[in-house]
């Protein structure tokens, strides 16, 4: 264990997807970079990720004194989705005007027929406190379920709830 870096905790998997960087920051193309290491290992500290790479480099590298080695046998480590915008409150539901879009339909037109923004406002200000909050609350778990881990919730669907 001489000269090994001490962690809390490596994770290791049969795949580890990174956006690695290495210290440079990224523009536009370079964020669809990914990394993908094959029998790859995650060491963290103080929740931080300190270091990523194959698991024998990993364990050569670093260690943990109790014994948190966590490995998966399946799946892939991977960061965790961030959803910088979301109306998390709302009623009602504008997926048909996706459609419409979809063939052609625009956005004013649609607004003349009462769909758009004030669709939302109106049938948020209709729907109950409870509604509301239930509903966000499975949209959440719904969310993080498929990965998303950070999320920003605009409001002011409701206006004055």
């Amino acid at each position: 264990m001489k000269n090994k870096i001490k962690v809390d905790s490596i994770f290791s998997a049969p795949r580890v997807l990174t956006c690695q960087s290495f210290g440079k920051v990224k523009f536009k193309k370079e964020m669809n970079d990914l990394s993908m290491i094959k029998n790859g290992s995650i060491a963290v500290k103080d929740g931080l990720i300190i270091g990523t790479g194959k698991e024998k480099e990993i364990n050569k590298k670093y260690f943990t004194n109790i014994n948190q080695n966590i490995i998966f046998k399946k799946g892939i480590l991977m960061p965790g989705f961030c959803d910088p915008h979301t109306h998390l409150v709302f009623g009602g539901s504008r997926a048909n005007e996706i459609f419409q879009r979809l063939n052609g339909v625009s956005y004013q037109d649609i607004h003349k027929k009462g769909g758009g923004i004030l669709y939302t406002v109106n049938q948020t200000r209709k729907e109950s406190f409870s509604t509301l909050f239930n509903k966000a609350k499975n949209i959440l778990e719904l969310m993080m379920k498929h990965g998303t881990t950070s999320v920003e919730i605009k409001s002011g669907y409701g206006l004055d709830k």
